[in-house]
């Protein structure tokens, strides 16, 4: 890990937040209608663009969230206007039923959320945000839903090889970090933080790390050769099984769980073989997506057969019902998917999927709705 004394590099950073990745995909890439059938052209910024097109466009788009238990969860989404982006915490406790919606304090910075804005929800709903602001990027916590904020120091302080059960471990880039080799980095409840390591043996790169309902940590990333690869541990991170995931090495995955179940959502350039998953060059730019099924921790995975109609990604991962059904989306187009490969359409819900844990986000450039069975949906309340 290199230590740089400047803001993570923007391009290294995005490798960090699959999150925040599919959301550019989704911003540069998807002309998408919405749940009321009009069309929003929510092409992303281009170095082309005026800030206020730039800033626009991310109005309302999430950089975290999590999901505790069925009922008690956290989002935190961006409010962007011409001239700059605040930032909004949402809470609930009864499922998503009912929404209280707070303000991230300060004034709207320049800075654009794809790149520059992260949080994340503790198991216990605490929530760390940090906010690039010029050349600062300063963390702020909050543990009553975002009433009250208390400044938190972005660096971690020492370093750690276990999480406690009330901790998160999250891929999380600091100021002083070359992003180049990512972080990962424990989230105490009294708004602390420690890197984490050594990294689980054998991972030489890492993307994404997170607590799945049930318990488990799970570590995304790749092995010395580039194979893409998932680190499990079951006891907190003092042992790790390390699973290879049959997904093509150039590609972009996603990988979600619950319990025993997990799915990956492949993703590759349908001209080139390449990797998607970046903000695509070309507008309208698409990337092929194939799914992948696992019943033993991603010890094993079983392919799972798409329609075509459901082949193309615009920036869109990939969520579990409680069932352990999968959420994908295709252009938009929202559907469920079994293990046995039953696909079932979610016709007014529309938009790109997120993993919050025990719920599913989809957000959408005029809604976002959040559900644990892929049934019942509940809406966000709209940005004000």
């Amino acid at each position: 890990m290199t230590e740089s004394g400047r803001p993570a590099d923007p391009l290294r950073r995005r490798t960090l937040l699959p999150l925040v990745v599919i959301g550019g995909l989704f911003l540069a890439a998807c002309g998408q209608g919405s749940a009321t059938g009009e069309t929003e052209n929510t092409a992303g910024p281009t170095s082309d663009d005026t800030l206020s097109s730039s800033l626009a466009s991310y109005t309302g788009i999430p950089i975290g969230g999590r999901f505790e238990d069925a009922e008690h969860g956290a989002v935190v989404r961006a409010k962007c206007a011409a001239d700059g982006c605040g930032y909004q915490v949402l809470t609930t406790s009864d499922g998503g039923k009912t929404w209280s919606t707070a303000d991230v304090p300060g004034p709207p910075v320049t800075s654009t959320p794809l790149d520059d804005a992260y949080a994340v929800v503790l198991p216990g709903g605490q929530i760390v945000t940090e906010i690039q602001v010029d050349a600062d990027r300063p963390a702020r916590r909050t543990a009553d839903g975002g009433k009250t904020w208390a400044p938190q120091k972005a660096a971690p302080v020492g370093v750690t090889t276990s999480v406690a059960g009330n901790e998160a471990l999250v891929g999380w880039c600091a100021q002083s970090v070359d992003c180049a080799e990512p972080l990962l980095r424990v989230i105490r409840p009294n708004g602390t933080s420690a890197s984490f390591g050594p990294p689980p043996a054998q991972l030489t790169e890492t993307i994404s790390a997170s607590r799945v309902p049930e318990g488990a940590l799970w570590v995304q990333g790749r092995d010395g050769v580039g194979r893409v690869v998932l680190a499990v541990s079951r006891d907190n991170g003092k042992s790790w099984t390390l699973n290879r995931v049959p997904a093509a090495a150039a590609s972009t995955v996603s990988i979600a769980g619950a319990g025993d179940a997990a799915w990956a959502l492949s993703l590759s350039d349908p001209d080139t073989g390449g990797a998607g998953g970046t903000v695509p060059t070309e507008p309208g730019r698409k990337t092929r997506q194939s799914l992948l099924y696992s019943a033993d921790s991603a010890r094993t995975f079983n392919p799972v057969k798409l329609p075509e109609d459901y082949r193309l990604n615009t920036g869109s991962g990939v969520g579990v019902t409680d069932s352990g059904a999968a959420v994908i989306a295709s252009d938009g187009r929202v559907a469920v998917v079994t293990p046995d490969g039953d696909v079932t359409d979610v016709p007014d819900v529309q938009g790109a999927v997120y993993d919050l844990g025990d719920k599913v986000l989809v957000y959408g450039p005029k809604a976002s709705w959040v559900t644990s069975d892929g049934t019942t949906w509940n809406q966000l309340p709209a940005l004000t």
